[in-house]
């Protein structure tokens, strides 16, 4: 199940990345994955990860994200 779950919040963020200036709704899915890891106390690891690796890919998209 971890490798499942890894992957799928890797995939969320790849979508987050790659659509970034496209897509109105970033913040959305950023509220989305709150709600979600209130429910799943587990994958935080997983998006701890990926917010690091958001951070290192796109630095302004991580502060537009953040803020």
């Amino acid at each position: 199940m971890d490798k499942a779950l890894n992957k799928n919040i890797t995939s969320l963020f790849d979508h987050i990345i790659e659509n970034s200036y496209n897509d109105d709704n970033v913040r959305q899915k950023f509220c989305g994955m709150e709600e979600y890891l209130n429910e799943n106390k587990q994958s935080i690891s997983y998006v701890e990860k990926n917010i690091k690796r958001l951070f290192d890919v796109d630095f302004e998209l991580y502060i537009r994200s953040m803020w």
